[in-house]
């Protein structure tokens, strides 16, 4: 239920704390998303969040930065624990994507299977919170 979880202003510690909760989640994208300037780029870009659990886990830092006129850039920062509150967090995302909803917004998934194992099932969540698949980049 949406009514177990809860959603507060993000701020830069919260994704440090989510990093410390789930160690294992390094690679690529994650040596971008560790840099001060990133960081402060996703709090100073847009409207971001961060959503936790009834117990107090963080489960998900997520926002969109939004650049101008350009389209609005989703993203997100998930703890190995989220999937067990699936149908909440996809709720919960749904209306916080529904306020912003007189811009476009993207998203951008990683297609590599070394990286990426979980693309398939990440591509299929995505159009459920209603993103298109518009275009693909060769590795």
């Amino acid at each position: 239920m949406i009514s177990a979880l809860r959603i507060e202003a993000f701020d830069t510690g919260d994704l440090y704390l989510l990093r410390r909760q789930h160690r294992s989640n390094e690679g690529r994208v994650d040596a971008v998303l560790n840099t001060e300037r990133f960081v402060r780029a996703m709090v100073e870009g847009g409207p971001s969040y961060a959503i936790s659990d009834r117990a107090g886990r963080l489960l998900v830092c997520c926002g969109i930065i939004l650049y101008g006129a350009s389209p609005g850039i989703a993203w997100w920062q998930f703890d190995q624990h989220a999937p067990r509150h699936l149908v909440g967090l996809h709720r919960a995302l749904l209306d916080l994507l529904g306020r912003h909803s007189s811009r476009r917004v993207e998203a951008m998934l990683i297609q590599d299977a070394e990286y990426n194992a979980n693309y398939a099932s990440q591509r299929r969540w995505l159009e459920m919170l209603g993103f298109r698949l518009e275009h693909t980049h060769p590795n």
